[in-house]
């Protein structure tokens, strides 16, 4: 045993790209406003909250592969680290233009989990380019099995976003003190509802579904 973690130890010193790919950011880093605004621009659509949850975990997976892309470039400037994008399927323009205008270079693995990532990071700025160009890296998968902590993270976030549209509506065009007590309803038949034994995500969507009803309700009614 004290064989193989020596090897081990020794492989990470040899290769540290492959202790750095390993690495993956919490989605908890990044701000997802805008992909939030693209899946509530249309309140008809048949299921609000897988909308959002596609956007969400796309945003997610960009910001990842600029981030590991970003980490791996180490000391090198990120106007001549064009490699580790390559790699990951994302051109390199979009890391140069940031570093053009002198993003933050902050190492994204020193952040705590509840400390979000600068908008004037390098990640940040990268992956709003990236984004809008319609970039796509060459890995867009998240197994929830393998990463079910990004998983719950994503529905957490979401739930949130949802809970902020409403009170968005509850305190601006449509005041109705109502809305805060059937919110407090939904979150406690859901927690009542759904099993003790699914993960917490599965009562997060449960809020996020309820509040994307009510929202859609109210948006209906301020169109009249």
């Amino acid at each position: 045993m004290v064989r193989v973690m020596r090897n081990l130890i020794l492989i990470l010193a040899l290769f540290p790209n492959f202790a750095i790919a390993q690495w993956a950011p919490r989605p908890t880093l990044f701000n997802y406003d805008a992909s939030f605004t693209r899946c509530s621009e249309n309140p008809n659509l048949d299921s609000l909250v897988a909308t959002c949850t596609n956007h969400l975990v796309s945003a997610y997976v960009l910001r990842r592969a600029v981030a590991q892309a970003f980490q791996q470039c180490g000391n090198t400037p990120l106007r001549e680290c064009a490699l580790p994008f390559e790699n990951a399927g994302l051109p390199a323009f979009g890391a140069q233009i940031a570093a053009d205008v002198g993003c933050e270079t902050t190492d994204i693995t020193t952040l705590e989990q509840d400390e979000p990532l600068s908008p004037d990071h390098c990640v940040s700025i990268t992956a709003d380019i990236l984004s809008d160009e319609g970039a796509l890296p060459l890995d867009t998968s998240l197994d929830c099995s393998a990463h079910i902590d990004a998983c719950l993270e994503i529905a957490s976030i979401q739930q949130k976003l949802w809970e902020d549209a409403l009170q968005a509506l509850e305190n601006g065009p449509l005041y109705d003190p109502t809305i805060r007590d059937l919110q407090k309803r939904l979150q406690d038949d859901c927690r009542a509802t759904v099993p003790q034994n699914t993960p917490a995500g599965d009562i997060s969507n449960c809020i996020s579904t309820g509040t994307a009803e009510m929202w859609r309700d109210l948006i209906h009614e301020i169109q009249g």
